[in-house]
C-alpha cells in the first residue's frame, strides 16, 4: 500500500490546484451557493439520501440557480421550472452535452448509449432513430395494437399471480420495448431477453442506489457517486483517460485507477463491473446481437434494429452497429425501469387512497361501461383518470435529478456568470413539489388539476417535467406515456386494488419508503389484487384469446 503516499500527494496537490483555479474564476460574479471547503467543495453538506430534498433546500435559501462545487466539478442546481426553460430548453445549443461518465463508459460499457453520450452528430442521429421509432405520433399509434395485447397479458398475470406484480409489470414494458427495439414478441415470463433484461436493471439500479453499504459500514452518499462518475473539461472531452499527466485531478478516473484498493468504492466499483457484465450481454451477447441487429434471415419488423439494417442495405459498419445496439438498449435503461417505477407508484398511492380509485372506477363503469375494456379512443373522454395519471408523475418523479447535463461553454444567466463545462443538474423533484404551482405538494390529490383552469392545467401538467428537457428530453415519452396508460385503465377496469392483511386480519399500511437510487422507485409493498367480479375475468380471458388468434 506505500504506492498510494505518493499517489495520494499527488492527487492533493493536483485537487488544490483545481480548488485554486476555481477561485480565481470566482472574480465573476457566480450564481449564490453555500460556501464550499477545499478539497470536498459542498460535496459534505449533501446527505446520503434523497439528496434532491437538500438541494431545494439551498433553492429557498440561495435562489432557483445554485452554484456548488462536489469536488473537483463544478455544479449548477436548476431548481425551478422556470430556470430549467430558460437554460436547457431555450439555450439547448450549449447546455446539451454530458460530463464524461467515466465509470460508466469504461467499466458498464455505455458509451454507445444515447442517455450518456456526448453531444455530436453520433447523438444527433441516434436521437431521429429513437424518435422515428417510439415518439413520432403516427409511430405511436402503429404500436397500440401491440400495447393492448401486452396490456391483456399483464391483466392475466395479476389475475392468476398478484402477489408478482412488479414481476407482471417489468414483463408488460420489458414485452413492449423489446418488440419495437429487436422485433423480437415476449411469450412468456421466461422468455431468456427478458431474463437478460431483468438482470441488467438490477444491476444498473444496485449501482445507482444509495443504500448501498461498503465495505467498512458506511454508505458512500449517492451525490459523491454521481460525481465520481462524470468528469468535466473541455480539455479532456474527447481524450483518453490517461492522456493527461494530471488526469488525477479528475476525481472519476481516479476512482477507476484506485477504487478496487480503496473501501469507500470497492463496492461501487464491483457493482459497476456486474452491471457492465449484465449490459454487455443484453446488448452484444452471441443470441441476442442478432436480434438486436435484425440479423435473422428473412426478419422483416419496424424495429429499430431492423429499419437501419434496411436504410444500409444489410452492409453494417462497425460503429452502425455499435450505434444501433445503443439506440436499442437505451430503451431499457430509459424506459423499463422508470415505467415500472411509475406503476409501481401507481399501486402504492391507490393502496393508501381507495377514495381515489373508486372514483377512477366510477368514471370508467360510467363511459366504458363493464361489457368491454378501455382503449385509446376513451382517453379523452376520462378526464379524472387523466388526473390521476397526472398527479402520479407528480407525487413521486421517477428520476429525481434526472441525468446531468454539462455546459458546453460560459454563459450569463440573471447577471451571473456560469462557466462552462459546469455539471447541471435539473433538480425535477423540487419542480414537482413547488408550492407556487401545487399547494399542499406532498398530498396525493388527483383533484388539484381538476380546479384548475385549462391553461394552467397545460402549464403545470408534470408531463412536461418528468422527462427533461431540451435537447436531451426523453424521446420515447409519448411511447411510454400511452403504455402506462392504458395499463392503468383497464386495472381500475378490472381489479380491486387495497391493502394486504396480515394473519390476523389487519390491514397492512404500506411505507413511504423509496429506493433512492437512479429510478426512485418505492420499496417492495405488499397488497390485495383482485377481480372486480367473474364477468371481468371472462372479459380480459376473452380478449386476450382474440389478440392471440
Amino acid at each position: 500500500m506505500t504506492f498510494l503516499v505518493p499517489v495520494a500527494l499527488l492527487s492533493l496537490f493536483t485537487l488544490l490546484l483545481v480548488y485554486a483555479h476555481g477561485l480565481f474564476r470566482g472574480s465573476l460574479l457566480l450564481p449564490p451557493g453555500p460556501t464550499p471547503v477545499p478539497l470536498l467543495g459542498n460535496i459534505h453538506q449533501l446527505p446520503k439520501n434523497e439528496i434532491w430534498k437538500a438541494l431545494r433546500a439551498w433553492g429557498v435559501q440561495y435562489g432557483d440557480v445554485v452554484f456548488a462545487r462536489f469536488l473537483g466539478t463544478r455544479v449548477l442546481v436548476v431548481n425551478s421550472l422556470q430556470a430549467a426553460q430558460d437554460l436547457m430548453d431555450k439555450k439547448s445549443s450549449i447546455y446539451s452535452d454530458r460530463p464524461r461518465f467515466t465509470l460508466h463508459v469504461e467499466l458498464m460499457g455505455l458509451h454507445s448509449m444515447t442517455s450518456h453520450m456526448r453531444y455530436g452528430e453520433r447523438f444527433r442521429k441516434q436521437r431521429r432513430w429513437i424518435h422515428n421509432a417510439v415518439q413520432d405520433k403516427d409511430a405511436v399509434r402503429t404500436f397500440r395494437p401491440m400495447r393492448q395485447r401486452e396490456t391483456y397479458i399483464l391483466l392475466s398475470n395479476l389475475i392468476e399471480r398478484p402477489d408478482d406484480y412488479v414481476t407482471h409489470m417489468e414483463q408488460f414494458m420489458g414485452a413492449l420495448v423489446m418488440e419495437v427495439a429487436y422485433g423480437h414478441t415476449v411469450r412468456s415470463s421466461d422468455d431468456k431477453y427478458v431474463q437478460i433484461v431483468r438482470q441488467a436493471t438490477t444491476a444498473v439500479s444496485d449501482v445507482g442506489s444509495s443504500r448501498d453499504e461498503v465495505r467498512d459500514g458506511t454508505a458512500v452518499p449517492v451525490a459523491c457517486r454521481q460525481t465520481f462518475t462524470c468528469d468535466s473539461g473541455s480539455r479532456s472531452r474527447h481524450a483518453p483517460m490517461h492522456s493527461s499527466p494530471c488526469h488525477m485531478a479528475r476525481p472519476a478516473a481516479f476512482v477507476l485507477e484506485y477504487a478496487p484498493q480503496l473501501p469507500p468504492f470497492g463496492s461501487y466499483h464491483q457493482a459497476s463491473r456486474k452491471a457492465g457484465t449484465s449490459l454487455r450481454s443484453l446488448v452484444s451477447g452471441t443470441d441476442s446481437a442478432r436480434v438486436l441487429c435484425g440479423l435473422h434471415a428473412g426478419k422483416k419488423s419496424t424495429n429499430i434494429a431492423a429499419g437501419e439494417q434496411a436504410i444500409s442495405e444489410g452492409k453494417l459498419t462497425d460503429e452502425e452497429e455499435e450505434d444501433i445496439k445503443g439506440t436499442a438498449g437505451v430503451l431499457f435503461g430509459a424506459g423499463t425501469e422508470t415505467t415500472v417505477t411509475t406503476l409501481s407508484v401507481f399501486f402504492l398511492t391507490m393502496v393508501l387512497h381507495p377514495e381515489v380509485y373508486k372514483k377512477a372506477q366510477e368514471e370508467v363503469d360510467r363511459v366504458v361501461g363493464r361489457g368491454r375494456l378501455p382503449d385509446f379512443d376513451d382517453r379523452d373522454s376520462l378526464p379524472y383518470l387523466e388526473c390521476v395519471l397526472k398527479e402520479v408523475y407528480r407525487w413521486n418523479v421517477p428520476l429525481p435529478l434526472g441525468i446531468p447535463h454539462q455546459l458546453m461553454h460560459d454563459d450569463e444567466y440573471s447577471g451571473y456568470h456560469i462557466p462552462g463545462d459546469t455539471m447541471v443538474f435539473p433538480n425535477i423533484w423540487a419542480m414537482s413539489q413547488d408550492p407556487k404551482f401545487y399547494p399542499d405538494p406532498e398530498r396525493f390529490r388527483p383533484e388539484r388539476f381538476e380546479e384548475m383552469d385549462a391553461n394552467a392545467a397545460e402549464l403545470r401538467d408534470p408531463w412536461h417535467i418528468i422527462f427533461g428537457f431540451g435537447r436531451r428530453i426523453c424521446s420515447g415519452r409519448r411511447f411510454a406515456d400511452e403504455a402506462i396508460w392504458i395499463a392503468i385503465a383497464n386495472i381500475v377496469a378490472t381489479l380491486n386494488i387495497s391493502k394486504a392483511r396480515d394473519a390476523h386480519g389487519e390491514d397492512i399500511t404500506p411505507p413511504l419508503a423509496f429506493s433512492g437510487g437512479f429510478s426512485n422507485c418505492p420499496a417492495p409493498f405488499r397488497c390485495s389484487i383482485l377481480p372486480r367480479s367473474k364477468a371481468a375475468v371472462d372479459l380480459v380471458s376473452q380478449m386476450r384469446a382474440n389478440v392471440a388468434a
